[in-house]
């Protein structure tokens, strides 16, 4: 069983992991964006496509 201060420690990486280095830490992946910065962009460029298809759709003929 781990002793308590190897306990906090996993517990004080793991937070930091998941609170710092996977959410505020720019990826290339994401074009050098935080993960967070990139699913915002994601969602507000989906959601202008999505108006932009409902208003050809009401618009665009039968």
């Amino acid at each position: 069983m781990a002793s308590p201060p190897h306990t906090e420690a996993r517990i004080r990486i793991a937070s930091w992991i998941t609170n710092f280095h996977n959410v505020r830490r720019l990826h290339s992946a994401c074009g050098f964006k935080s993960p967070i910065g990139y699913e915002y962009d994601h969602r507000a460029n989906f959601t202008e496509e999505l108006d932009v298809h409902r208003e050809v759709s009401t618009f665009g003929g039968d």
